[in-house]
Order: structure tokens, then sequence, then C-alpha cells
């Protein structure tokens, strides 16, 4: 069974990720990956909305 965090939640993770992928202190394969998430994160939100 998947968790299914609140929308409010899945924003202030998709902040922090974007925060970590502007410090410059991630490598490009970690950078993808935390990209890939973040598109992850709209998609859950964008279903949590309709």
């Amino acid at each position: 069974m998947a968790l299914k965090p609140s929308p409010m939640t899945a924003v202030l993770v998709q902040e922090a990720v974007v925060e970590k992928i502007k410090s410059g202190n991630v490598g490009s394969h970690e950078e993808e990956l935390l990209q890939d998430f973040c598109n992850d994160i709209d998609l859950y939100l964008v279903g949590v909305s309709i």
C-alpha cells in the first residue's frame, strides 16, 4: 500500500527538492532523479485536484 501525503506535504517536499537542486551540490545523475521525482509530485498533485 502506497503512502498518500496531503497536497500541502507534497508541495513542501517538492520545494525542498527544488532548493537542493538549486544548491548545486548534486551530481548530474542525482539531479536527473530529483527532477523526475518533482515531475511525479506534479502528476500526483494533478490527480488529487481532479
